[in-house]
């Protein structure tokens, strides 16, 4: 999904439906709180912020 993401913000609107199918299957509730964070974030944001 973050993948995804990351496409969407480069402008590949065709990976908007990725996106949502992958978070749809998300079944845990720290696996949903990831997705909705990582949603309301630039991908560079969510490196610093996750990744380190």
């Amino acid at each position: 999904m973050i993948q995804g993401l990351e496409y969407l913000e480069q402008g590949y609107t065709n990976a908007r439906e990725w996106v949502d199918t992958t978070r749809a299957k998300l079944k845990t509730p720290s696996a949903q709180a990831l997705a909705e964070a990582a949603e309301g974030m630039s991908i560079t944001e969510w490196q610093r912020t996750y990744l380190r």
